[in-house]
């Protein structure tokens, strides 16, 4: 191990169950090479900030309500209806099921808002431009290295594609390797008209696979993976990939860090806390790929 993977595991924002466990698979990684390696990220919260100066950040779906190109009302609806499901998303006093269903309800009256209030395809620019929504630290570092060793990088969201292609473009860059599986608006002439089937919420992205075979044909020799993602349902986007035999699990702990933590360390390899960096994934990756780790963030 090299002096940045040694040090990383010291750091008080970085939390294991079983250090040697996340070792041993980095190791089998790192021998393996990197053409049997790919990175699978979320995107909300995950490769973006949970807080920008001191608020909370936005979210691909709150990029409209918050955007400045459809009117209050919208936002108001918008704010209603992610006040009705969100503490149940997040609640522990509901089965899987229920919130299952609550999530398909969720997601669908969102989307129909949109299309009630004429969302407009060359709105997304600007919207994007004009929102709080940051990526995280080492982003760029990431997108370089893992372009550079044609190591694919798949953003498994449950957001809007549309949204989040944009972000790279006007935050980072959008390299060749880079595949985003989410919520596609579908534009005619200019105005929504619909959304991508099946419809991709919190708790079903492993489940999807069978309907992006094109992706996923790509990626399917690589048996290696390196998960990230920050709400329980992400842990699941491995389900998706039957051919992963050795997986790390980086998961963001943006709240109620005490009370989740047990919690978020029986799902994840390595729980992070604090909203930092891509540091740690950045070291893990470097590791695999034998190369320099990148700076501390």
């Amino acid at each position: 191990m090299n002096e940045s993977l040694v040090a990383l595991f010291d750091l008080p924002h970085v939390h294991t169950k079983n250090k040697s466990v996340v070792i041993d698979r980095l190791e089998t990684m790192a021998r393996e090479g990197h053409q049997n390696f790919q990175v699978v990220s979320d995107f909300d919260m995950t490769l973006t900030k949970y807080y920008v100066n001191g608020k909370r950040g936005c979210t691909c779906h709150a990029i409209s309500e918050d955007g400045g190109e459809l009117p209050p009302s919208f936002t108001t609806e918008a704010h209603a209806i992610r006040d009705t499901y969100y503490p149940i998303e997040i609640s522990p006093d509901y089965t899987m099921e229920q919130k299952i269903q609550s999530m398909i309800e969720w997601w669908s009256k969102a989307h129909d808002l949109l299309i009630k209030y004429d969302m407009r395809e060359h709105m997304i620019p600007k919207m994007v431009k004009k929102v709080p929504i940051v990526l995280r630290d080492g982003h760029q570092w990431l997108l370089d290295v893992l372009s550079k060793h044609k190591v694919p990088l798949l953003i498994f969201s449950a957001g809007l594609s549309n949204m989040i292609v944009e972000v790279f473009k006007q935050k980072a860059t959008l390299p060749e390797n880079l595949r985003v599986i989410s919520n596609d608006m579908i534009f005619k002439d200019d105005k929504l008209c619909g959304f991508s089937e099946p419809l991709i919420h919190s708790f079903n992205k492993g489940r999807v696979a069978e309907h992006h075979l094109s992706v996923f044909n790509e990626i399917s020799g690589r048996t290696n993976v390196l998960l990230l993602g920050d709400s329980t349902g992400d842990p699941n986007m491995i389900q998706g990939f039957p051919n992963a035999r050795n997986c790390i699990k980086i998961g963001y702990l943006n709240y109620k860090e005490e009370e989740l933590m047990e919690k978020y360390l029986d799902m994840y390899d390595m729980v992070l806390t604090g909203d930092k960096s891509l540091y740690a994934a950045n070291v893990l990756i470097a590791e695999v790929l034998h190369i320099a780790a990148p700076p501390t963030i």
